[in-house]
Parts: structure tokens; C-alpha cells; sequence
């Protein structure tokens, strides 16, 4: 099995693509989209320097064996469980003895994911980083929502919602501070096409809420 084209993107949502060699939260060497050496070659290192073709081509190189320890640790799951397990083992390296992995097969979800919150800690520490990352996994594999569609769906509303207001500051703009002879007129101007950006925004968010709504009917 492998990791969907959604999945992928969660995964380099939470790494970030990172093309100079720096320490994680743990101290580890990392480059690129969070690999490191226990992934297999290259040996990030002090000073190394990648280019963002050669990250993403050890991105997909690094896939492959977190899916196979994934498909080994779970067997045949659906394709958002899947997702958010290579998500988990990608970050943690840790699927072949999670807690959570084991309780999932035996079908106790509501113990599956309280064990899976439990893998936010580092140095002995809780990490906000990767509790924040265990409840986007959690909602992963648990509810079958993925993180880089939600992301998608806030920034098509702010970008209709930018569309939509840029009319009034335009026409606020043109008419300028209205004199004693045209202040009527330019408020009314104003007025109206304040009316008609509040309706283009409701209507964007309509459009954007159906998209959603069949995203979500499609997961």
C-alpha cells in the first residue's frame, strides 16, 4: 500500500522542507522533509546543504520503508489509517511497538487514540509541536480528516473573501473624502457596493463550504 498523494502533503505539512541541515526538538541531524539517518542515506550532518528537487527525492525514497513498517503493523487498513500511520512512523519510528498500533487492531479506537496522544513528548518533555501533530494524526486515522485539505479549504475563503471586499476599498479610493456638493452621492456609491461585497463574500462562502462538504463525502 501506499501513501496517497493527500497523505504526503500532511506529512510535509508538519516537516516543512528544510534544505540546510539543522537539530529537531531532539537534537537529531534533519534535512529536507524531516529526514534523518536512522531513514537511510544521505547523513544529514553540520553544514550539509540540499536543493528542494533532492528533498522531496529523499522524501520518496524514505517513504517506502515507513510504508512497508506500516503495512506490517497494521495489515490491510483503509487509506486514511494508513496515511496517518506513516505520518506517526515517519516522525517517531516507533510503529512496530506502539501501544496505539496494537489496541487498533484489536478494535478499542477509544484506547487507540489516547495511547497514540501519549507520543508527544521529547527529552522526557511534552513537545506542543507533536501533541499538535498526535491530534492531526489522531483525526487522521481516527475521522478520516486530512489536515492539508482543511488548510486548502481557510485559504480559498480568505482569498474569496480578499476578492470579494476589494471592490469597497477601490471605490473608497476613487471617490476620496466627500464635499459638501458630492457627500451624498459618494456615501450612497460607497453604500452600494459595501451591499454588493457582503453578497459576493456569502456567496463565496457557499461555494467553498459545498466544496468541503463533497471533499469530506469523498474521504
Amino acid at each position: 500500500m501506499k501513501t496517497s498523494t493527500r497523505g504526503r502533503d500532511d506529512i510535509a505539512a508538519h516537516e516543512g522542507v528544510v534544505l540546510k541541515a539543522y537539530r529537531d526538538v531532539a537534537g537529531i541531524w534533519t534535512i529536507g522533509v524531516g529526514h534523518t539517518a536512522h531513514a537511510g542515506p544521505p547523513k544529514p550532518k553540520a553544514g550539509m546543504k540540499i536543493t528542494r528537487a533532492e528533498a522531496m527525492e529523499i522524501f520518496a525514497r524514505d517513504l517506502g520503508k515507513f510504508e512497508m513498517r506500516v503495512g506490517a503493523a497494521l495489515g490491510d487498513v483503509p487509506q486514511h489509517v494508513f496515511d496517518g500511520a506513516v505520518s506517526f512512523d515517519y516522525n517517531t519510528g516507533a510503529i512496530h511497538r506502539a501501544s496505539w498500533a496494537k489496541s487498533y487492531r484489536r478494535g478499542d479506537m477509544a484506547a487507540a487514540e489516547r495511547q497514540l496522544m501519549l507520543w508527544n513528548k521529547a527529552g522526557g518533555r511534552v513537545v506542543k509541536g507533536l501533541t499538535n501533530r498526535r491530534k492531526a494524526e489522531a483525526d487522521l486515522i481516527f475521522r478520516g480528516r486530512y489536515r492539508s485539505r482543511a488548510t486548502e479549504r481557510a485559504e480559498k475563503i480568505a482569498t474569496a473573501t480578499a476578492i470579494a471586499a476589494a471592490p469597497v476599498a477601490a471605490t473608497v479610493a476613487v471617490t476620496g473624502p466627500p464635499d459638501a456638493e458630492s457627500g451624498i452621492s459618494n456615501g450612497l456609491i460607497v453604500a452600494g457596493v459595501v451591499v454588493l461585497a457582503v453578497l459576493a463574500i456569502f456567496a463565496a462562502w457557499r461555494l467553498v463550504a459545498r466544496h468541503g462538504q463533497n471533499i469530506k463525502a469523498e474521504a
